[in-house]
């Protein structure tokens, strides 16, 4: 079945998330540069909602290939906020002056940066579009249900609406979490977005970050 490729995606996007919270020069920053919040501390909960998303997108695959292992997905994603909260707090801040501040040992260069970030917003629509294009279960669970009969038995086309309460297993009693969650991957998508600019348009100076970070 197609669906499992999304896990190879998923390990991808949470690989490369891991790497650039590893690698990411922001974490060193004091600045309130970064939506008008502390970078530093902007940082930390941008990564953690991050992996958030990745975990959303492992509760709506697994719902709808029926593997679950809910334990496990929380165990998972305590997991990775143990290992950003470790590489945040044993990261100090650095300020630019006059002596030399060469760039830390878990660094990789802007444009490495920037191609991972690409990949991340790349695979992340990858998921969301397959997992938007399966009409999950909707259909054959929930035929009886009253509530959703001008959705089940609508044969002309999809209305706005139609479209919206039949993705991600359906807006159906029992499956809001699981539908919810999938929405909220569009979420994760705008985040990307917004990482994947910040990269392109890093400038240490900005940050008030040594000016040798800029490579």
């Amino acid at each position: 079945m197609y669906l499992n490729i999304i896990w190879c995606f998923i390990f991808l996007v949470i690989l490369f998330n891991l790497i650039l919270n590893l690698v990411d020069p922001l974490k060193y920053s004091e600045s309130i540069n970064c939506l008008k919040l502390p970078c530093r501390n902007f940082e930390l909960g941008n990564q953690i909602l991050s992996f958030v998303f990745d975990i959303c997108a492992i509760i709506v695959l697994s719902n709808m290939i029926g593997f679950k292992f809910t334990y496990a997905i929380f165990v998972i994603l305590l997991f990775l906020v143990f290992i950003v909260y470790m590489s945040w707090y044993t990261s100090k801040p650095v300020v630019k002056d006059k002596t030399m501040n060469p760039p830390p040992e878990l660094f990789l260069r802007k444009n490495i940066r920037i191609v991972l970030q690409s990949m991340v917003l790349l695979f992340d629509l990858i998921i969301f579009a397959l997992l938007f294009m399966v009409k999950s279960g909707i259909d054959s669970k929930y035929k009886n249900d009253w509530k959703y009969l001008d959705i089940l038995d609508n044969d002309k086309g999809y209305g706005f609406w139609n479209l919206i309460n039949t993705r991600f297993g359906g807006n159906v009693g029992g499956n809001k979490f699981n539908f919810y969650c999938g929405w909220a991957l569009l979420l994760g998508i705008g985040q990307n977005i917004y990482n994947l600019v910040t990269e392109i348009k890093f400038i240490p100076a900005n940050y008030n970050l040594p000016n040798s970070w800029g490579i």
